[in-house]
C-alpha cells in the first residue's frame, strides 16, 4: 500500500505577499534609477521639487552634521529619501551640490548645498508651498530657491 501526502496549497495569503514583494522588487529597480530635483513652481514663485513637483524644504540652522529633524518631526516632514547608490542629478537651473546623508538602518537622504531636503505633509501637492516660514522642530522651514 502507497500513502501519497496530499500537496501543500498555497494560501491566498501566500500568493498575496509574493504578489507584493515582486511589486516593491520592481519599483525599488525603476525607482532606484535616479532621484532628481529640479525647477519648479509654487504660488507664483521659482522653487525646487521633487520628481513628482512637491516642493522642497530645507531647517534653519540644520545641516547635514547637525539634523534636527528626527522622530516626530519625519511624520510632518518627510526626508527626500535615495539609495546609497542611487544617482542624484539636478535639473536645469538648480545650483549647488547635490549629496546624501545616511539616516540610519540602511535610509539615505539627500542633501542640497550640505542641507538636508524634505517635504511638508500639510502642501496639498505639486504647486503647494504651506510650509514656508514655519517654525518648530528647533528652527525656520523654508522652501529652497533654486538660485541658492
Amino acid at each position: 500500500m502507497t500513502l501519497s501526502m496530499p500537496r501543500p496549497r498555497r494560501s491566498g495569503l501566500a500568493l498575496a505577499l509574493a504578489a507584493a514583494l515582486a511589486m516593491v522588487l520592481a519599483g525599488t529597480a525603476a525607482a532606484g534609477a535616479a532621484t532628481v530635483v529640479k525647477k519648479g513652481s509654487a504660488g507664483g514663485a521659482s522653487v525646487v521639487v521633487n520628481a513628482h513637483g512637491r516642493t522642497l524644504y530645507v531647517l534653519t540652522p540644520e545641516t547635514a552634521r547637525h539634523v534636527l529633524c528626527n522622530g516626530s518631526c519625519l511624520s510632518a516632514w518627510v526626508p527626500l529619501r535615495t539609495g546609497k547608490s542611487t544617482t542624484l542629478k539636478a535639473g536645469s537651473g538648480v545650483k549647488g551640490k547635490l549629496g546624501r546623508l545616511s539616516r540610519g538602518g540602511g535610509s539615505y537622504q539627500v542633501t542640497l548645498r550640505g542641507l538636508p531636503v524634505y517635504t511638508y505633509i500639510g502642501d496639498a501637492g505639486a504647486g503647494s508651498a504651506t510650509g514656508d516660514g514655519l517654525r518648530s522642530f528647533g528652527g525656520t522651514w523654508h522652501v529652497i530657491r533654486p538660485g541658492g
